[in-house]
């Protein structure tokens, strides 16, 4: 199963379009960092473009849902390190 489509949709629509691809999906050591908390702006940034990589990685990419799920974990208070995370 493809979703080309939908991850360059998501790229685009979070300004993503210009990273380019990853060998690992998650940066090692991500969980274990503090960084600066984020404004409600950048938190919704983040939770959404969470909920776009989980809708994407459930329907076609197991290969990323670990990393996902625990990017997740973090949605109530992410901060610059999570949302590092989730652009990687």
């Amino acid at each position: 199963m493809s979703q080309v489509d939908k991850i360059d949709a998501v790229l685009e629509k979070y300004a993503y379009s210009g990273s380019k691809p990853k060998y690992v999906p998650m940066v090692e050591g991500f969980a274990n960092t503090k960084g600066v908390p984020l404004n409600a702006q950048e938190q919704t940034k983040y939770r959404e473009t969470v909920g776009s990589l989980m809708h994407i990685s459930g329907n076609s990419r197991p290969d990323v849902m670990q990393a996902v799920r625990s990017l997740a974990k973090f949605s109530s208070c992410p901060d610059s390190v999570h949302m590092a995370g989730a652009q990687h």
